[in-house]
């Protein structure tokens, strides 16, 4: 406050000097003394009248003539257009805005989730971690197979068979089909099916065509590395777990961002009653000059008076201009948060805030909110999945470190005919067949990625383990943040709200003494200030304690609850067909 005496008694001595309130007065002639100069004084101009007679009466200071002395002299008279007040009144209704659109603090929050740019952001996480889940699955899809060979040989035959025979050239005409399925089961088995057909006609069968072919099924199994369902599902599991964990985080971004939107509400709305505030002291400094202007019309007041009530006026008439602009900032903001774009009203039009801070007396007790936080808050939730996620990691690294061992069988079963239909029925009555069994082992030597994969896995589980506790601590200090703001702009509001009651009973007082000419504009300025410095900390507490709260919900992770929004997971998007993927020369965006 002292600093604002000294800025306002500053700037009054500034404008009264530049309208010609202070001027200097020439020094009169002075009386020359017995000490000789060292050099001729030099010329002085005529004086003035006035001057001439200023300095007879006032007899000079005793100085040299080399160094004359100029005397500061007042005027009595003080211009009262001195200050204009005429431009503000018109930068201030250039500012004010004729069109305006309401806005409530749900319908803001609707908007958000909407439209809020990180909300739909961090959502496509979850949409890609679904997109993992299915290509995770596409390990156990099944591969069908399929060739098709046709071959013709011609070629001279040898003097053994051109003697025993009497033939001097073999031809030979092979046509050769086959198709099957193949693919792994969640056990790690592989297998492999397939239908062979084939017919052939040569030189030797007189070119009878012959048909051969059968079906045949081969398994493997590993029985070590590579065998059960926790290894060979690792990669859905931790997909499932990264979609859940990127719920998770849409979550914990929805819940920032509607804090950040309804908290930039709140600073629109603190914005506008800090207008408020303003504009009443402005309203306050102009009642005081018209009671100035009055008093120095009816010879009760003084001139000083009515110019410190306009230079008064014209800072105040300044704050609101500077309030103006806040409340421009506040609302590019909470349009930014929005995402509003052009040609929407609130885009266009000016936004006025309908829903005003509201007492909240509840008792907020630490130890419940803490416990709340613990159970809600999503970021526990994810760490537990990344936990989970390092252990699976672990089984899969555990595995590797076994030894190769698998075991194989196959059968087949087929026939030969001169009918293509003879195969079929070979198949069924088994008049070619075979069997097989294999076993297949490999054991690395050292052995070293697998045992450093081990070791990283097991270390990843500790570092899991210690972000866990390290979200929980962070959300605990965060809770008693929270609630330490609540009790300190609890606080804040009552005493401020006192504050201003008593400064609004010294400012009716002060206008009274000023009224009975106890007092002075300056006096009665100085509680203005006062009332209005009070009048905007209350504002600032009330408009804090709402962002604590709504800090205190984001804490405990019940902002959602609170709000009544109930939290839904982005819907899958459905994949492309199996047609469509497989078809050539097919836009498949």
């Amino acid at each position: 406050m002292n600093s604002l005496r000294l800025v306002f008694a500053g700037t009054l001595l500034l404008v009264l000097a530049a309208a010609g309130v202070v001027h200097a007065a020439e020094a009169p002639p002075l009386a020359q003394t017995d000490t000789p100069s060292p050099s001729p004084e030099p010329e002085r101009p005529a004086e003035t009248p006035a001057v001439a007679e200023d300095a007879a009466e006032a007899p000079a200071p005793a100085v040299s003539e080399a160094e004359p002395y100029a005397a500061p002299r007042f005027q009595e008279k003080i211009d009262l257009d001195a200050i204009q007040l005429e431009p503000f009144y018109e930068k201030l209704a250039a500012k004010a805005a004729p069109e305006q659109t309401p806005l409530t603090l749900e319908e803001c929050i609707r908007r958000a989730l909407k439209s809020n740019l990180d909300i739909q952001i961090v959502s496509f996480g979850a949409l890609k971690s679904s997109a993992d889940i299915l290509a995770a699955k596409g390990e156990f899809d099944p591969i069908g197979t399929g060739n098709l060979t046709y071959t013709e040989t011609e070629q001279q035959a040898s003097s053994q068979i051109f003697a025993y025979g009497g033939v001097s050239s073999i031809e030979d005409y092979r046509a050769r089909g086959q198709a099957g399925i193949q693919g792994k089961l969640h056990w790690g088995t592989q297998y492999d099916v397939s239908m062979l057909v084939e017919w052939e006609e040569n030189t030797f069968n007189y070119f009878i065509k012959e048909w051969s072919g059968g079906l045949s099924l081969s398994l493997t199994q590993p029985l070590l590395r590579g065998r059960g369902k926790a290894v060979n599902l690792a990669r859905v599991r931790i997909a499932r777990n990264s979609e859940e964990a990127a719920e998770h985080q849409l979550r914990i971004q929805t819940m920032s961002s509607l804090a950040e939107v309804i908290k930039a509400y709140w600073d629109l709305v603190g914005a506008v009653e800090q207008l408020k505030v303003r504009q009443s002291s402005m309203t306050n400094a102009e009642r005081l000059l018209t009671l100035n202007e009055k008093r120095l019309e009816i010879g009760t007041g003084a001139a000083i008076d009515v110019v410190q009530a306009r230079a008064g006026l014209a800072a105040r008439q300044s704050d609101v201009i500077s309030a103006m602009s806040t409340i421009a900032d506040a609302t590019t903001r909470l349009r930014n948060l929005l995402n509003v774009d052009p040609g929407d009203p609130l885009q266009e039009k000016r936004i006025v805030p309908v829903d005003r801070p509201r007492p909240d007396d509840s008792e907020v007790r630490l130890d419940e909110s803490i416990a709340r936080a613990l159970e809600l808050r999503p970021e526990i939730q994810a760490a537990a999945l990344a936990i989970e996620n390092a252990r699976i990691n672990t089984t899969v690294a555990k595995n590797n470190l076994l030894p190769q061992l698998d075991v194989g069988g196959s059968v087949f079963q087929g026939a030969r005919g001169p009918e293509k239909y003879d195969v079929f029925e070979g198949v069924r009555d088994r008049d070619d067949n075979s069997m097989s069994v294999t076993v297949q082992g490999s054991v690395p030597i050292g052995n070293r990625t697998a045992r450093g994969q081990y070791q990283r896995s097991r270390i990843e589980i500790s570092e899991a383990e210690r972000q866990l506790e390290k979200v929980r601590q962070d959300i605990m200090l965060t809770v008693r943040m929270a609630y330490t703001a609540i009790e300190t702009n609890r606080t804040l509001v009552e005493s401020s709200t006192q504050s201003r009651k008593l400064q609004e009973v010294n400012v009716a007082a002060e206008e009274k003494l000023l009224e009975l000419g106890l007092a002075s504009s300056y006096q009665v300025l100085d509680m203005q200030d006062d009332l209005t410095a009070a009048q905007s900390q209350e504002v600032q507490a009330t408009i804090a304690l709402e962002k604590a709260f709504v800090d205190l919900r984001l804490a405990e992770g019940s902002l959602l609850d609170m709000l009544g929004i109930e939290f839904v997971p982005p819907l899958r998007e459905p994949p492309i067909g199996f047609v469509r993927s497989v078809v050539p020369f097919v836009n498949k965006d």
